[in-house]
């Protein structure tokens, strides 16, 4: 609000919030083993809680890569979508989440102290990587699945594609800003009426036929090497002991990581 501060309760709707959340799932309830993922709940201080409480047989999969590469991947995520016009550094200094997505060790022993360690699972993109087949084969295990052969021709789904001008795309960005500030109120029908509709018709096309024109570049441009040794020190720092937890020398995985 203007004057002050407004707060929420999230528990006066989360019957709501649950009944939303279950509905998703109601087409293939039926199933043996039924999941979803997302790239935040090992960042969240509560999450572990709450899925703990709602759903105490559940089975979480986590899967890390080297932290730098996902550090980078992360902002380049965001200025593909539109959000961003700082480069590489300045976002970093601005926006914590890009780093804390990076950082490992704490929640994961968190997660672990919660749900225990025969709930979980945790696995690298890089063994992903190197054999799809034994890797599917350990996560099969893990729920109690049948194996299954790998297709790795279909492995590789929603590929990334990065901007040939980086000026150009910081500047269309700008524009985009402001047009994906309310995408999740878009997905979530959560504004109504002719405006809200327009509003999603717009931020659908722009993103389908706008965006792509200078999304054509199949790698991004290399991260500066003082950047790189920087994050390769101050992630090695945040993951202290993850090699322990995960019982495996990483440093071996992971080139410059040393935690």
């Amino acid at each position: 609000r203007k004057d002050g501060l407004d707060w929420y309760d999230p528990r006066q709707s989360i019957e709501l919030a649950l009944s939303w959340y279950a509905s998703r799932f109601t087409a293939i309830s039926h199933k043996k083993v039924v999941g979803e993922d997302s790239t935040l709940y090992l960042q969240s201080s509560v999450a572990a809680q709450r899925i703990a409480e709602l759903l105490p047989s559940v089975k979480i999969i986590f899967m890390l890569r080297h932290p730098v590469k996902r550090t980078y991947s992360h902002y380049w995520h965001h200025v593909t979508r539109g959000r961003l016009t700082y480069s590489f550094e300045d976002a970093l200094a601005r926006y914590p989440s890009i780093v804390l997505g990076s950082t490992y060790a704490p929640s994961l022993r968190h997660y672990i102290d919660v749900l225990g360690a025969d709930r979980i699972r945790i696995g690298l993109f890089e063994d992903f990587l190197e054999d799809q087949q034994a890797f599917m084969d350990g996560l099969s295990d893990f729920l109690g699945l049948t194996r299954r052969p790998v297709d790795t021709s279909a492995s590789w789904f929603n590929r990334t594609y990065y901007p040939r001008n980086v000026f150009l795309q910081k500047q269309l960005n700008r524009l985009s800003s402001r047009i994906v500030k309310y995408q999740y109120h878009n997905h979530f029908r959560q504004r109504s009426g002719k405006l809200a509709d327009m509003r999603s018709t717009f931020h659908y096309r722009w993103f389908k036929y706008i965006h792509p024109v200078f999304l054509t570049a199949e790698k991004p441009p290399p991260m500066h090497n003082e950047t790189k040794h920087y994050l390769e020190q101050h992630l090695s720092a945040r993951n202290v002991g993850l090699s322990e937890l995960l019982g495996r020398d990483l440093s071996q995985v992971w080139q410059g990581f040393q935690g």
